[in-house]
């Protein structure tokens, strides 16, 4: 098996149709990227093509992109993981408009080492030679990028080729490209099928490490897949680490079901979105840029639709920059931090780039200001995280994670600090801004004396009146003994329940009612009538059945604890005697009219004391 280099760099080729990308690739590599027939047919790079130079143990590859310009959007699917681009210019036709739009796109991407190479030097003279480089300084200088040198090739004699090659080889040995600050995850940009292995996916590596039989998360489906093979440089592997090119065996998938755009990534975290806070600069493409203009965003692979909600006016001048939130009109995979391409909707021509400040924050409307923006647009996951959590006050500790999109660890670390730091407090799975937490603490706990206030008959407020956000503050006050959970309901410690004398009497005519009563108590429609003071009658009930005094048969009847376990104790022995029972053969035990007897004994099958089968109940265990 052929030795599988340790460390690979990724170089973007770009510039005008027909300036000689593919051939200078050709030249360096020895491999053709016009992998398809219509290409060579036409003369043109359609979509991506792929080549590769080893040397010991470092691989630089080439992503040869599109220079025509109705073939941008293929470009933009490959220029998203390189780590740095040479950019083409053909001697004989200098600065074109796909030169000036490509390198456009490698500055709004965030590339900084770009190397400009002149092609064709055979077909002009030293002056025109110059007049090229100048115009190519002009270019750069437009960015406030330095040219540290110019390389000049003739790629049919192979002038300059191994001077460009050996300075390629050496500028990638200075690259540290490795992460493992993400989980491990590729932007899909191809999808196909091979006879007896099934669907195949392509793309670059961008983090941390995948092995054969890992599991993979593919987004926007939603669906997991087995890795039955990888393969990088037409070579079997095991394993595969950032930051390679490869291909992955996915025979779980259909080829219909993943398109370019589509992310396999190792976790199971959800990064789907039609809604991100970005920051945006437009430089050209329109007289005035108004609010909800609809733009084509390329992000990773995807190319795909979106309007621009303006957060501070309705329009700008050109150029601006900006903070706003981007509206897709179809789910998107994406991650914070994570940069972007803007395209004028139609005719379609680069006019801008952004950030992704946070992939999943809520809808924004109106002209409300860019400061909860500003606050995300700042180095650091620690201030990151620390921005968003200030916005949204709690969330579970997994979204925060998809939000910020990190390995595990790293992320780990992270609300580590925080929580040293006294920034957020960490409850169960939740995790809370610090002011926030103590915002809704001092809220709960006017609520419980609030309740306390309005109901001194009443034990406590119930549980189910709070949120489960709210229910792990409780929790937390409750350990600090600042509340008392008692049951189903929580009160401030020392409360106790209150009646004033009248109040007292009523309670205790209540209780003699039902021991009165026996068996056949008076029903609740009765009781009502008796007790004028309805919300006082439910305090007396609610109050009687948490002191373990009566017992709720159903909605309408209610009995003195001591009746209730008698009736228990001899539908029991009845029981154990006789097996199965019916109505008729129990009545003889009890005083009782049919719809008392039926109500009771509902009430235990209910209970799980009896089992009724037909006409027949027996004991269960």
């Amino acid at each position: 098996m052929k030795r599988i280099p340790e460390k690979q760099v990724i170089v973007g080729t770009a510039g005008h149709i027909d300036h000689g990308k593919t051939t200078l690739v050709y030249k360096l590599t020895g491999i053709d990227a016009d992998r398809w027939k219509e290409e060579k047919e036409r003369g043109i790079t359609i979509d991506i093509g792929f080549a590769h130079m080893d040397k010991d143990d470092l691989s630089v590859s080439f992503i040869d992109v599109p220079g025509h310009k109705d073939f941008v959007t293929n470009m933009l699917a490959g220029v998203h993981s390189i780590d740095f681009a040479i950019l083409v210019v053909a001697a004989d036709e200098s600065v074109m408009p796909q030169t000036k739009e490509h390198f456009e796109i490698l500055t709004l991407l965030g590339v900084k080492n770009i190397f400009p190479v002149i092609t064709k030097i055979d077909l002009v003279d030293e002056d025109m030679l110059s007049l090229v480089e100048i115009e190519i300084e002009e270019l750069f200088n437009s960015a406030s990028l330095k040219i540290d040198k110019v390389f000049r090739v003739n790629a049919i004699d192979g002038t300059g080729i191994e001077e460009l090659k050996s300075f390629l080889f050496d500028f990638s040995r200075s690259i540290n490209n490795f992460t493992d600050l993400r989980p491990p995850f590729i932007n899909i940009d191809r999808s196909f099928t091979i006879k007896g292995y099934g669907t195949v996916v392509t793309g670059t590596l961008m983090s941390g490490c995948l092995n054969l039989g890992d599991k993979v998360f593919v987004l926007p489906l939603r669906k997991s897949g087995k890795i039955r093979s990888i393969n990088t440089h037409g070579e079997m592997v095991d394993s595969i680490c950032a930051k390679k090119r490869t291909a992955l065996n996915l025979p779980d998938f259909k080829k219909e079901e993943i398109k370019r755009g589509f992310v396999a990534l190792k976790d199971s975290l959800d990064l789907t979105t039609q809604i991100v806070d970005a920051k945006i600069k437009i430089v050209s493409g329109y007289r005035l840029f108004k609010d909800m203009t609809r733009v084509r965003v390329n992000i990773g692979t995807q190319d795909v639709i979106a309007r621009v909600k303006l957060l501070e006016k309705r329009q700008y001048s050109l150029p601006f920059t900006t903070y706003c939130q981007l509206r897709f009109e179809q789910p998107v995979v994406c991650y914070t931090g994570q940069r972007f391409i803007i395209r004028h909707f139609s005719p379609l021509f680069t006019v801008g780039g952004g950030v992704v400040l946070d992939n999943r924050p809520f809808k924004r409307k109106g002209y409300r200001g860019i400061e909860p923006l500003m606050a995300k647009d700042v180095e650091g996951f620690i201030n990151v995280a620390t921005a968003i959590l200030k916005e949204e006050g709690t969330m579970e500790k997994e979204f925060l994670r998809e939000r910020l999109f990190l390995n595990l660890p790293v992320f780990e670390s992270i609300v580590k600090e925080l929580k040293q730091k006294g920034v957020v407090v960490i409850l169960k799975d939740m995790i809370f801004f610090m002011e926030h937490f103590k915002k809704l603490s001092r809220s709960i706990l006017e609520r419980v004396k609030d309740f306390h206030k309005k109901n001194p008959r009443k034990k406590g407020i119930p549980l189910a009146y709070f949120s489960e956000k709210e229910k792990s503050v409780i929790d937390s006050l409750a350990e600090k003994r600042k509340l008392v959970k008692d049951g189903e309901v929580v009160r401030l410690p020392g409360f106790k329940v209150k009646m004033n004398v009248e109040e007292t009497k009523e309670f205790q005519r209540f209780l003699s009612l039902l021991k009165k009563g026996g068996l056949n108590p008076p029903m609740m429609n009765i009781l009502k009538k008796e007790f004028k003071d309805e919300g006082l009658l439910k305090d007396i009930i609610s109050t009687l059945q948490e002191r373990g005094l009566i017992v709720r048969v159903n909605s309408e009847f209610y009995l003195y604890k001591e009746h209730y376990l008698s009736f228990l104790s001899k539908i029991r022995d009845f029981a154990l005697k006789h097996g199965e029972f019916t109505i008729q053969d129990v009545k003889p035990l009890f005083n009782l009219s049919r719809r008392y007897l039926i109500s009771l004994l509902e009430h235990l099958d209910g209970e799980g004391i009896t089992f009724k089968n037909g006409d027949k109940r027996k004991l269960i265990g």
